[in-house]
């Protein structure tokens, strides 16, 4: 009896959840959140860098720290422009961007951030839960109505 309720509890799951529209919206999303990831461990590293220079008396490592905070603007304008458009397909709102809207009230932070929470969502669960509308979206293609409609048609038959 168990079984067949956790059977039935994950297919009611599995139809609440949202789905985005293209494998392209999907890998626009991985990519934000990792980029996400790789800037905050960039910052970590040119601090550390920056500091072991400062101690060190060692000038050649100079372009290297000084390449590294060049480095850090482009990373952030580039994450800006790719998680602007990362939008959740319910309330329409960029989820890894800035919008400074009211959060949900269940929605979790993590080193007061919701950003880090979403994307370390999407990279270890492959789904997410929007912080404004804190409604679930699993990162796969929603079928196209159309599609169902034919396999229907076709059972009937």
């Amino acid at each position: 009896m168990k079984k067949l309720f956790v059977k039935s509890a994950e297919r009611t799951l599995r139809c609440l959840v949202h789905r985005l529209r293209s494998k392209a919206i999907i890998r626009r999303f991985r990519l934000a959140a990792f980029l996400l990831w790789f800037g905050h461990l960039m910052v970590l590293v040119t601090v550390f860098f920056c500091v072991h220079l400062g101690f060190s008396n060692q000038p050649q490592y100079l372009v290297v720290g000084l390449g590294l905070l060049l480095f850090l603007p482009v990373l952030t304008i580039f994450r800006w422009i790719i998680s602007s458009r990362t939008n959740c397909p319910l309330c329409l709102t960029p989820v890894l961007g800035g919008k400074n809207c009211s959060k949900h009230r269940r929605a979790r932070t993590f080193l007061g951030s919701y950003k880090i929470v979403v994307a370390n969502s999407i990279l270890t669960k492959n789904s997410f839960y929007c912080p404004y509308c804190y409604e679930p979206t699993v990162l796969e293609v929603r079928q196209n109505p159309r599609d169902l409609a034919d396999k229907h048609g076709a059972d009937k038959e």
